[in-house]
């Protein structure tokens, strides 16, 4: 590293090119050298020193006379700036001063409830997969009617393959009739078997009798013949005898026999029948005249001819278009604002332009709620006053009832604040402001209707920011 001052109190170094620290260090060290430099100058060469010295000192006071300038002017124009915004801002505090009071007036207060529900039919039937007496755990579609389309009362609206139930009901009545032709025959050889028991009992008697008559002669006959009529009187009794005992039985076992052909004969007569009415209730018929729509579970997909179901599947509905209603819950804090006979205005989410009148139907006395909610909810119905297509089952709605209106002094909802849970407005009165407890009567939109005794034409002050 070489030194060259390049005249009295200045130093230059030259170096060769070394890394960034080995740079700095040597900047360090060579500002060393030259204050060392420095010193010995202004021992041998005063005039120097002292010509430079001066430069210097004008060179600072051309700087700290500028530096005084800068911050005048700068003070002056601040100093300008707050006296032309104090100037406006005056006014503009006037004016807020006077829109920060506001007057009392006597009106009327109407609150709207808002609530959410859904559109249902007030009249409607669902029909289901059937349920058949046979098992039938599925059963094949062969044929639905598209939604939307119009029914009348006892029409076709969907309909399953019964071919085996129709093969069934009439194997069935083939039976049925069978056996109705054999209980017909039982019956005719029971009372041909009835009638040759009875002839043949007749004839016993009538050999009894003669045995009787024979053995009367006895005074006149010899002991052989007398003992001959006794053997032939005892075997006529025996027989007589006999014929009735089986004649019991016999008349006995042509009833049972009649009666299991009866039995079986019923039987096949109920299967008939069973068959015959799970084939009719294949064929699902609309109960009331209406509007049809579908009611399979979304996660069977749309129905079509072919589709295999399980029983007890709700597969349509029918429905009243011109009567619907609007389900909803209103919460118990907005009870108190729908009055007994409320208006309301149902707006259909899906249809966001529809605005259709309502009345309130009945509403339900006993609420529901949520455990661990202290909030409880009472179902009510709304009946929508006008009829249209777009208003279908299942749809979402919204309701906005207008409650009764309530007369009284209002004020801006601004003005009323809240302190330990009681209400009050800032009061100006004679020049000097007050704080007076006001009751909360009613809040609607910007207005909040008060009660208090002091009430009067006082202006109220809104609260301070």
């Amino acid at each position: 590293m070489a030194l060259d001052c390049g005249g009295a109190g200045r130093a230059v170094f030259q170096q060769p090119r070394l890394q960034p620290r080995a740079r700095a260090l040597g900047r360090v060290r060579a500002s060393s050298t030259c204050r060392k430099v420095e010193r010995a100058a202004r021992v041998s060469a005063p005039t120097d020193w002292a010509y430079t010295t001066g430069s210097k000192r004008r060179l600072r006071m051309r700087r700290h006379t500028r530096r005084l300038a800068r911050i005048t002017g700068m003070g002056l124009s601040v100093a300008l700036a707050l006296a032309a915004s104090g100037c406006a801002h005056a006014p503009a505090a006037a004016a807020a001063a006077a829109r920060d009071v506001a007057q009392m007036h006597w009106g009327t207060l109407q609150r709207t409830v808002r609530v959410t529900g859904t559109i249902v039919p007030e009249q409607s039937a669902t029909l289901l997969v059937p349920q058949l007496n046979q098992n039938f755990s599925q059963l094949t579609l062969s044929y639905i009617a598209p939604s939307g389309t119009r029914v009348k009362k006892g029409q076709v609206v969907a309909a399953f393959d019964r071919t085996l139930l129709m093969d069934s009901a009439a194997e069935a009545q083939t039976q049925y009739r069978s056996l109705s032709s054999q209980v017909k025959q039982q019956k005719a050889q029971n009372a041909a078997d009835a009638a040759q028991r009875s002839v043949e009992l007749t004839k016993a008697l009538a050999d009894q009798r003669q045995a009787r008559l024979e053995l009367s002669k006895g005074a006149v006959l010899t002991g052989l013949q007398v003992a001959t009529d006794q053997v032939d009187l005892a075997d006529a009794t025996a027989h007589v005898k006999s014929l009735r005992e089986s004649g019991t039985w016999l008349t006995k076992q042509a009833e049972a026999k009649l009666q299991a052909l009866a039995l079986q004969r019923d039987e096949q007569k109920q299967v008939w029948q069973r068959a015959e009415a799970d084939s009719n209730r294949m064929l699902l018929r609309a109960p009331m005249e209406g509007m049809l729509a579908l009611a399979l579970p979304p996660f069977y997909g749309k129905p079509v001819p072919g589709m295999q179901l399980y029983n007890g599947v709700p597969l349509v509905r029918i429905f009243d278009p011109s009567q619907m209603l609007v389900e909803a819950q209103v919460s118990d804090v907005d009870l108190a604002w729908v009055p007994a006979h409320a208006k309301a205005e149902v707006r259909i989410d899906a249809y966001p332009g529809l605005v259709l009148p309502a009345h309130l139907l009945r509403l339900n006395p006993v609420a529901v709620g949520l455990l661990g909610t202290p909030i409880h909810m009472f179902n009510a119905t709304f009946a929508l006053d006008r009829s249209d297509p777009r208003a279908l089952p299942d749809l979402n709605a919204s309701l906005q009832v207008k409650s009764n209106p309530h007369a009284g002094w209002l004020v801006p909802r601004e003005d009323v604040q809240y302190e330990n849970g009681a209400a009050f407005v800032w009061s100006v009165v004679k020049g000097r402001r007050e704080q007076r407890p006001v009751q909360v009567l009613v809040f609607a939109g910007p207005w909040i209707q008060i009660d208090a005794p002091w009430l009067g034409a006082a202006p109220v002050k809104r609260s301070d920011p």
